[in-house]
């Protein structure tokens, strides 16, 4: 599946021209299926001609909040796999 999309941060061009897409330029978006990645090209690796009209980029995401901290003691640790195996405590 093809689409046509601007770019949300700054990326290198997958095709062989190995160019850097910045922020907002127009970018097409390779799915194949069977693969969890996107394969993204610019527009003169793309090999076609973008859409008159392709959408602005969407707003960033809220940032996190800080995260906490966890202190573990040893007795919520995993027991050690490989002296379980060799019928060690």
């Amino acid at each position: 599946m093809k689409i046509w999309r601007r770019a949300r941060r700054a990326q290198w061009c997958g095709g062989v021209c190995g160019h850097l897409i910045a922020k907002g330029d127009v970018l097409l978006e390779l799915h194949i299926d069977g693969l969890e990645r996107t394969l993204r090209r610019c527009v003169a690796c793309a090999g076609e001609e973008p859409p008159a009209e392709v959408p602005d980029v969407p707003p960033d995401l809220p940032k996190l909040g800080p995260l906490t901290m966890h202190r573990f003691s040893a007795d919520m640790l995993p027991l050690d796999v490989t002296a379980a195996q060799a019928g060690k405590d």
